[in-house]
């Protein structure tokens, strides 16, 4: 007969119905006192010792046993089949989730905070103030060039903002922040509006960002045009040529340097044509401005009347000493004409 104690059920297993029965009993059961009895309670150093050479040897053991176990499961099954299995959820890692899954999953985060809430909040917190540097940038600059937001993202940041009204707090660092730099954007745009590189890939993104695309006027222009002079004109008012700081809706092929500019009785009421007329003469482009309400009373007939002579008053040898980029590109076009 055994001892009485813990010793007496060494090595001793449990059956499966004794442990389904155990468990059972248990259920709903709280803890009794015995966490209670050893509140305050610490291991003795040489107990601590004790334990951590008895896990160290169960450690090596186990180490041996996993190496023994996979060179045995390698030799005995192809390397095509291994399929081992991975802990904290990486072995989903590469599965295709299907759409009602990852709208299940949606539903059951909604309203819920992100697990790393309150370390974000606090590292959030420990970076207050901190500014980077310019090195990091430039660094962050050149990382993120060429990658765009995606539609979903954009869907998302929309839908969001929909309805959301701002705080008068946030209104006031709003114009408190702009009031601080606002001068020093303007010193921004006045550098950039100086460079002539600069202003035609401004303009030129400014007419993109409008999706301004051939209006109604311009159509009935361009579908004329094609009809009587083929290949003769070309639409660039998308921004497709920027002389200064405009940009003219027609330009003439094979080196003639004339532009048509069609005037809106709404958008450019009030302006004189002459002002376009002559900012364009200084880069050696001539130009026939016609405006909304003359083209519906020249119809077809007067439209291409009107283009045809001054088309006639072109000068393929236009030179302006004030325009060295427009002489250069003449000077192509005397070579091509004596051949």
């Amino acid at each position: 007969m055994g001892k009485i104690g813990n010793k007496s059920k060494t090595g001793m297993v449990f059956s499966l119905e004794t442990r389904r029965r155990i468990s059972e009993g248990l259920k709903g059961n709280k803890c009794g006192i015995g966490n209670k009895s050893r509140t305050g309670w610490k291991n003795s150093p040489e107990s601590i010792a004790k334990c951590k050479a008895t896990w160290e040897e169960k450690r090596k053991l186990c180490k041996s046993v996993r190496l023994i176990y996979r060179i045995l499961f390698r030799e005995l099954c192809p390397i095509q089949q291994l399929q081992p299995r991975h802990r904290h959820g990486r072995s989903n890692k590469g599965m295709k989730l299907s759409e009602e899954t990852k709208q299940k999953m949606s539903i059951a985060k909604k309203g819920k905070p992100h697990p790393a809430h309150d370390k974000m909040v606090a590292m959030l917190r420990a970076r207050k103030g901190y500014h980077h540097t310019e090195e990091s940038k430039l660094k962050m600059s050149e990382t993120r060039k060429g990658k765009g937001v995606t539609p979903q993202c954009l869907a998302k940041a929309t839908e969001a903002n929909t309805g959301r009204v701002k705080s008068e707090e946030e209104k006031a660092k709003m114009r408190a922040y702009w009031a601080e730099h606002k001068e020093q954007q303007r010193e921004i745009g006045r550098a950039a509006w100086k460079d002539p590189e600069k202003v035609k890939i401004m303009v030129s993104n400014q007419r993109k960002a409008r999706q301004r695309r051939p209006n109604h006027f311009e159509e009935e222009a361009l579908r004329l045009l094609d009809k009587h002079f083929p290949n003769e004109w070309e639409y660039v008012g998308n921004g497709g040529l920027v002389l200064g700081t405009k940009c003219p809706d027609f330009v003439r092929n094979h080196g003639h340097n004339q532009v048509i500019e069609l005037y809106g009785d709404y958008w450019h009421r009030g302006e004189n044509p002459q002002d376009r007329i002559d900012e364009f003469d200084k880069y050696g482009y001539q130009t026939l401005v016609i405006w909304q309400a003359d083209f519906k009373k020249m119809k077809e007939k007067g439209f291409v009347e009107a283009v045809l002579k001054f088309m006639q008053t072109a000068n393929l040898l236009y030179y302006n000493p004030n325009a060295p980029q427009v002489n250069q590109q003449n000077e192509k076009w005397r070579h091509y004409r004596k051949q």
